[in-house]
C-alpha cells in the first residue's frame, strides 16, 4: 500500500509539472494482492493466460495482483521486480481513471490508457522516476515485428482487440508506450495530448476515435511518421 501511494504521489507531482490538471481522489481506492495464480482466477472466476499479472477492473475501481510465487531462491529477485512491475502498470490504471487524466464513464482507446500505463510502469521506490525510456518495450520495437509488422496510428486507437491477440498485444504495447512518450516530451505535444483527452472525457461510443484523434493530435499519418522515426532513435 505504501508502494502504491507513493506512486500516486509522484505521479501527481509528475503530471501537473507537465501542465495537466489533476487531484487525488477524496475517498480511498481498493487494492487486492492474492497468494498466487490459483487464488488470482479464483478471485476473477477464470483462467487467465500466462501473460496476465493482474488487472485493473473500471466497475469495481479496484486492482487485484497476485504474487509470482517460485520456489528458486537465485531468482528471488527477478520474482520481487515482476510483483512490483505489474503492480504499478495496474495501479497508473487506477490513477489515471480516479486523479482526472481519463473519465471511467468515457469511450477511451484501449491504446490510450495502456500507453499511461506502460508510461510509467518502470517506475519503483528506490528508483521514483516516470516517464523514462521503456526498455521493455523499445526491445519489442526494436525486434522482429509480428504479422504484418507496425499498425498504423489510427488502427491502433481504433481497434482495442489488438491488445487481446497474443500474437499482436506486445507490438500493440510497445506503440502505446510510444505514443504517450512522444507526446509527452515537448510542450507542443502535451497540449496536443491534453486537448485530445479533454474531446474525448464527454464520448461514450467509438464513432469518432478517429476523428478526435484527428482534431486534436493534427494528422495521424504524420505523426505516425515521427513515432517511427522515435522508434529508429532509441
Amino acid at each position: 500500500l505504501k508502494l502504491v501511494e507513493d506512486l500516486a504521489a509522484t505521479l501527481l507531482k509528475h503530471f501537473q509539472f507537465k501542465g495537466f490538471e489533476l487531484a487525488l481522489p477524496r475517498d480511498r481506492l481498493g487494492v487486492v494482492v492474492l497468494a498466487d495464480r490459483a487464488s488470482y482466477e479464483k478471485f476473477k472466476g477464470e483462467a487467465v493466460g500466462d501473460s496476465e499479472g493482474g488487472s485493473y477492473d473500471l466497475e469495481t475501481n479496484c486492482l487485484a495482483v497476485f504474487n509470482f510465487l517460485d520456489d528458486k531462491a537465485h531468482i528471488a529477485d527477478k520474482i520481487r521486480r515482476l510483483n512490483t512491475f505489474t503492480l504499478v502498470h495496474e495501479a497508473v490504471h487506477q490513477f489515471s481513471f480516479n486523479a482526472g487524466l481519463l473519465d471511467p464513464k468515457g469511450d477511451v482507446p484501449v491504446a490510450v490508457s495502456e500507453g499511461l500505463a506502460t508510461y510509467a510502469e518502470l517506475w519503483t521506490i528506490h528508483s521514483p522516476r516516470v516517464g523514462q525510456v521503456n526498455g521493455y518495450r523499445v526491445d519489442v520495437l526494436k525486434g522482429p515485428l509480428p504479422g504484418d509488422g507496425w499498425f498504423p496510428l489510427d488502427e491502433l486507437l481504433a481497434d482495442d482487440s489488438l491488445f487481446d491477440n497474443r500474437d499482436k498485444e506486445q507490438l500493440a504495447y510497445a506503440q502505446a508506450w510510444l505514443l504517450i512518450y512522444e507526446l509527452m516530451q515537448t510542450s507542443t505535444g502535451r497540449k496536443r495530448l491534453q486537448a485530445y483527452l479533454q474531446a474525448i472525457r464527454p464520448r461514450r461510443a467509438k464513432a469518432r476515435r478517429v476523428a478526435d484523434a484527428e482534431g486534436a493530435l493534427g494528422g495521424l499519418s504524420k505523426l505516425d511518421g515521427a513515432l517511427k522515426k522515435r522508434a529508429r532513435l532509441l
